[in-house]
């Protein structure tokens, strides 16, 4: 590893926090989606309860965009949201999507319910 790496880690996070505090004291509304970890490509993330898709989805694919394949787990509040895949059976309830993002194919991104209604086959929503 390049000794100047974690350095330039380091940096990179301090000048970051000045630009994330300001906009907490005034207030401002939390991102949509919250990533808390990654397992090789799958990464675990976190919405607020009745946050509406549309309002997450392109901060996903912004996430995503460098990778030939990604999936994010989104999960139903910060409470059992893990970035663990397979997503282990405890943390299954809270699991609400899962964002799949394919460079090359059309459409790139499919989004599937992960907790269907019973008795009803998941919802898909495509983007491209």
């Amino acid at each position: 590893m390049n000794r100047c790496a974690p350095v330039a880690i380091a940096i990179a996070f301090l000048l970051s926090v000045p630009a994330v505090a300001p906009a907490q004291q005034r207030g401002d509304a939390p991102p949509p989606l919250n990533i808390i970890g990654l397992t090789g490509l799958s990464f675990g993330a976190w919405v607020e309860p009745d946050t509406q898709m549309e309002a997450w989805v392109q901060m996903a694919r912004f996430v995503c965009q460098a990778e030939e394949f990604c999936k994010i787990n989104v999960f139903d509040g910060p409470e059992l949201a893990t970035h663990v895949d397979p997503v282990p059976e405890e943390n299954r309830k809270a699991l609400k999507y899962v964002f799949t993002y394919q460079q090359g194919e059309t459409p790139p991104i499919v989004v599937r319910e992960a907790q269907p209604e019973e008795g009803k086959e998941p919802r898909e929503w495509t983007f491209d």
